[in-house]
């Protein structure tokens, strides 16, 4: 179909180029660098706090498999920014962001196998309350989101 022609390198949008002011566009890129350090450091704290409870709550394997999993999520949104910073390129480290996350499984599974060996079930090599607590730690950075947007919710209720 004719509206879907690809248009040429050098082609000009009706009306000409949007005009960027350079200011705004400093500003913009300001609060974007402080959007991505607040998220990496509300991550790390929210994984700090986590370890804590989980370690008076559950005890020290259940501490250990949410701390494995809190540095999982902590490296998957550090990954994550360099990806939405590498949009367009060919950031092979970035595009591999859920690999922490995997690895972070894997290890718990890995160390449950050689340790507790001799008592291996079939696909039942981590504990359930390991398993639990790594997949809240992994899970730990959107509660910082999820409290933000809560708050911002209610206040544009009022």
């Amino acid at each position: 179909a004719e509206g879907y022609a690809i248009l040429a390198a050098d082609a000009i949008p009706i009306g000409g180029l949007p005009r960027i002011n350079p200011d705004e566009e400093k500003r913009a890129l300001y609060e974007y660098e402080q959007l991505k350090k607040r998220l990496i450091s509300d991550a790390a704290l929210t994984g700090t706090f986590g370890i804590v409870l989980v370690y008076t709550l559950s005890g020290l394997a259940e501490a250990l498999a949410f701390a494995l999993g809190a540095c999982a999520s902590l490296f998957y949104v550090i990954l994550l920014s360099r990806a939405t910073d590498a949009v367009g390129s060919e950031d092979r480290l970035s595009q591999n962001r859920f690999a922490p996350v995997l690895l972070a499984f894997a290890g718990l599974a890995i160390y449950h196998y050689y340790v507790d060996s001799a008592s291996i079930k079939p696909l039942a090599v981590v504990p359930r309350d390991e398993f639990a607590a790594a997949a809240a730690g992994v899970l730990s950075y959107r509660l910082p989101l999820l409290l933000r947007g809560l708050g911002s919710g209610l206040e544009d209720s009022n």
